[in-house]
């Protein structure tokens, strides 16, 4: 006899592993990634020169997504994660990746969820002091301009506790350095803002010629979401002090910058921190890169005197760099394996470091010179350096 098994009783499992995945949705997957790890530049007044934070804008990149993402050129990321968890990180995950191209090349859906990709919260939480250029500085060297600027200071004694920079044309500016200038060693600072009678003065590589005392507060580069400094922490700044910062301008579009800084200060912390260098007494001017090489590298240790907790690392080189690494005895604390001096800026780490006496912390820098000639070291144009800075406080 033959026997007929209802349909309903045929296991769904067969029908269910034949269906395809959906393709995913910009409201529903795609724009959550986009907020997380793209739209701090590109939104409006972003430095990118175009925003995708809403549908529209995105469908009408969408055709050059899978390539730019696919090389790594984009989101300009630059640290191993082999190395450590950083907090803030705008890598994508492979599966991120995979799901802005099914997307970007599956016909992009909208979805039915709310149409917007804004990044959030950025800055810093307590704007507790503005330093602004009175007058707008227009850019005019090309095709990189370094412009330092003293700003008063005009509160009391206590700690910078996060730093943020405005700029007015945020397209114009790469990078800015901060740094606070004491009371008492304010009279060479002041003498070479002097020197120039427009506003700043010109300040290729170290502002103050690598021989003028300064405390370095931190670095601002488009792309950072936040500027608070790790919790507890706070860099010392004196009543009376002046806070310097150096821009770097990338492009001169003869648009006038009307840059502004914002600071969080507190009276007290509970940790005392400051940047510190990791580099060789004999470079920048010990640093030769031979005319023609590849992969010429340098590396410099240091032995850790009393013991300390790492929060955050900045490696720094300039054009000629093409990979810089700074280790220590403890762990990993960050390694760029292909320089780009466009996205240089500091990594704040998730979990911070500890290193006791004893420990050993190194950086290297490597290099490639295309040229006919040598290039020496140094901190202005056509020049290398290489250096490590650790924003730390002693345990």
């Amino acid at each position: 006899m033959i026997r007929f098994r209802p349909l309903s009783m045929v296991p769904i499992a067969l029908y269910a592993c034949a269906k395809p995945d959906p393709t995913p949705t910009w409201t529903g997957e795609v724009a959550p990634i986009i907020a997380d790890h793209c739209a701090i530049c590109h939104r409006d007044g972003g430095v990118a020169p175009y925003a995708f934070t809403d549908y529209t804008q995105a469908v009408a990149l969408a055709a050059s997504m899978p390539s730019v993402l696919q090389s790594g050129f984009m989101p300009p990321w630059r640290a191993d994660a082999s190395c450590r968890s950083y907090a803030d990180d705008l890598a994508l995950s492979a599966d991120d990746q995979a799901t802005i191209i099914g997307w970007a090349t599956g016909g992009t859906p909208l979805g039915d969820g709310v149409d917007s990709a804004e990044p959030g919260a950025y800055g810093i939480t307590s704007i507790d002091a503005i330093l602004a250029l009175t007058t707008p500085w227009t850019p005019v060297e090309t095709p990189d301009e370094e412009r330092c600027f003293l700003f008063p200071y005009e509160g009391g004694d206590g700690f910078v506790t996060g730093l943020w920079a405005d700029p007015g044309d945020p397209q114009e500016v790469e990078l800015v350095r901060a740094f606070v200038v004491a009371p008492a060693d304010l009279g060479p600072w002041e003498a070479l803002d002097d020197t120039d009678p427009a506003d700043g003065w010109s300040c290729g590589g170290d502002p103050g010629g690598n021989a003028l005392p300064t405390t370095w507060l931190g670095t601002w580069t488009p792309g950072e979401k936040h500027g608070d400094f790790p919790a507890g922490t706070g860099i010392p700044i004196a009543a009376g002090s002046k806070v310097g910062v150096q821009i770097h301008y990338h492009v001169a579009t003869g648009r006038p910058d009307s840059f502004a800084m914002e600071l969080s200060l507190a009276s007290t912390v509970e940790h005392r921190a400051s940047w510190v260098t990791v580099a060789d007494p004999t470079w920048p001017a010990g640093i030769t890169v031979p005319a023609g090489s590849t992969g010429a590298a340098f590396t410099y240790e240091d032995v850790v005197s009393s013991a300390v907790t790492v929060y955050a690392a900045e490696p720094v080189e300039r054009d000629f760099g093409t990979a810089a690494t700074l280790d220590s005895s403890a762990g990993c604390l960050v390694d760029v394996p292909a320089w780009d001096p466009d996205w240089q800026r500091a990594y704040a780490f998730s979990t911070p470091q500890s290193l006791a006496a004893g420990d050993t912390v190194d950086v290297t820098c490597t290099y490639a010179n295309p040229g006919a000639t040598d290039v020496l070291g140094g901190d202005g144009p056509g020049q290398e350096t290489c250096r490590g800075m650790l924003y730390a406080t002693t345990n």
